[in-house]
């Protein structure tokens, strides 16, 4: 029941799923190709392949309606795509292995997300937000295969209405921590406002959020 309420609570500050789904087809075909690319191999679809894929929508409005839906990331100044949640081309905390490809994941909710939605096993490369202990996965679905320091690294959300588009903001404050006694420091006595996973759930609740984009 905690994993269903917070993917309800996640779905009421960033609807990503219901935007998905209120896309025209081709639209909605578009996005899930922009997904795709960034595991097959390793970057995202540009402005030239996205616009032989619109048969009647000029591909800067496609885009722009994608950027304000909050489903995808622009570089600003040459308006190509450089993310769409979970995973994106800009530096960020959260280094992903997948397909043979590094890119980055917005947030370490995100990070736990790519190896269900796409079947495939990844290495996550991130630290803790405390200490800024390194901290290393080796995930495959639903199952971590290794965790280094250990098993007892968890999952820190601040929730949050994004102020600007949810990978520069709420993003931010989806964290991994390193042990209990980490998540306890960080945690506090705000434990309505920040709160926080072990592993097994907030995989859970990455794939509960984040399989259905590429499904629908």
């Amino acid at each position: 029941m905690a994993i269903a309420e917070a993917v309800r609570r996640l779905h009421d500050i960033l609807p990503l799923r219901g935007r998905h789904q209120q896309l025209d087809p081709e639209l909605l075909e578009v996005h899930k190709a922009i997904l795709r690319s960034f595991v097959e191999r390793g970057y995202p679809l540009g402005k030239k392949e996205i616009a032989d894929m619109l048969s009647d929508t000029d591909v800067t409005t496609a885009l722009v309606r994608l950027r304000e839906d909050d489903l995808l990331i622009l570089n600003p100044e040459s308006g190509e795509p450089i993310g769409a949640y979970p995973m994106t081309m800009e530096n960020t905390p959260h280094r992903l292995v997948v397909n043979g490809h590094q890119i980055h994941a917005m947030c370490a909710l995100d990070a736990l997300a790519v190896s269900p939605m796409f079947g495939m096993a990844t290495q996550i490369d991130s630290r803790c937000h405390i200490s800024e202990e390194p901290i290393y996965l080796r995930q495959r679905r639903m199952e971590i295969l290794e965790a280094q320091p250990s098993l007892d690294v968890h999952v820190g959300i601040r929730w949050q209405t994004p102020t600007t588009c949810a990978a520069h903001s709420l993003c931010r404050e989806m964290i991994f921590l390193g042990d209990r006694n980490r998540t306890k420091e960080w945690q506090g006595s705000e434990t309505e406002s920040r709160q926080v996973f072990p592993l097994h759930e907030a995989i859970e609740f990455a794939a509960a959020f984040f399989v259905p984009l590429i499904e629908d």
